[in-house]
């Protein structure tokens, strides 16, 4: 049932971006077509820093609230 993905690569490619934005994703409620899912970050780094991941989490419910013309506070109820 559960899956595991490792992302690997260069510096700068994107990789950090990936997966906070499917961590992002996975989470939107099915009654807006979504997963209505649970995501795991695990940094083996060190460097996660939640300012990133607020701001993806943010525009993803602006959209979302466009697209399906809600109100924000509607959204995770």
């Amino acid at each position: 049932m559960g899956k595991i993905t490792e992302v690997c690569g260069a510096a700068g490619l994107g990789k950090t971006q990936l997966c906070m934005q499917l961590c992002v994703n996975v989470q939107i409620p099915e009654t807006l077509n979504g997963l209505g899912g649970k995501a795991i970050y695990i940094d083996t780094e060190g460097s996660f820093t939640s300012n990133r991941i607020i701001e993806i989490a943010d525009a993803t419910i602006k959209r979302l609230c466009e697209k399906f013309t809600v109100e924000k506070r509607s959204i995770f109820n």
